[in-house]
């Protein structure tokens, strides 16, 4: 009922709807925070050939594995659906979640004293030299934060914006000029073969998929050895 390999297979995600029956339930696996699907077995996204839900009609039973797998694996999240692809309900991991936006807004705080005391700082220095004073009434102290916090941010998130914008246009650059056409054909057959209702297909796109990923990585040094 649950997908066992010895009983019944999980369905792929292309065909579960078309193979429920009115009052059946599916169960998808996704990522907390991305909400892609990831796998059971260990939490962790795989191809999209492996994409597979859990279908029965005993939502309490549904329910009870849904809470197992939240508790072996933290980052996963249990959604439910039904035939007509509503979704109905949510399980996941309460205590996981609360910790980490904790964590993540303690962290966006950290950065935001930083940058504000970067460019604070920058103000303050331009302000002293100007007025030749060290004293600032209270609004001026205000206006000297906010605008630090301004340059502080704008500034770390236009480094790493063209930062990243660079090495984007450097891979996708060596990519056009490493693959072959012959290559770009055979791995343009991926997507397609990966949502096909053929067992057959969908294990060719996982074995291109993979020699796909292990070229990409091949394309990647060569081109990090080409800038430096």
């Amino acid at each position: 009922m649950f997908g066992d390999p010895d009983t019944r297979h999980p369905i792929p995600n292309e065909g579960w709807a078309e193979q429920m029956d009115e009052g059946e339930i599916a169960v998808f696996c996704v990522n907390f925070k991305s909400g892609t699907p990831v796998r059971e077995a260990d939490g962790r996204p795989g191809p999209p050939t492996d994409e597979v839900c859990r279908v029965s009609n005993d939502m309490a039973e549904l329910e009870r594995h849904a809470q197992e797998i939240v508790r072996l694996h933290p980052s996963v999240v249990c959604v439910f659906r039904t035939k007509s692809d509503r979704e109905i309900k949510r399980i996941s991991n309460r205590r996981f979640l609360w910790r980490f936006a904790l964590t993540s807004y303690l962290g966006i705080g950290m950065w935001l004293v930083a940058v504000t005391a970067f460019g604070s700082s920058i103000w303050v220095l331009r302000a002293l030299i100007i007025r030749s004073e060290s004293t600032f009434s209270l609004k001026q102290w205000i206006a000297l934060l906010a605008g630090g916090a301004v340059i502080g941010v704008s500034s770390v998130v236009s480094w790493t914006w063209f930062s990243v914008l660079r090495r984007t246009r450097q891979f996708a650059t060596g990519l056009r000029k490493a693959l072959t056409p012959e290559e770009k054909q055979r791995y343009d057959k991926i997507d397609s073969l990966s949502v096909s209702t053929d067992p057959e297909d969908r294990r060719t796109a996982r074995e291109l998929l993979k020699e796909y990923q292990q070229r990409l990585e091949q394309i990647r040094r060569e081109t990090s050895k080409g800038g430096t």
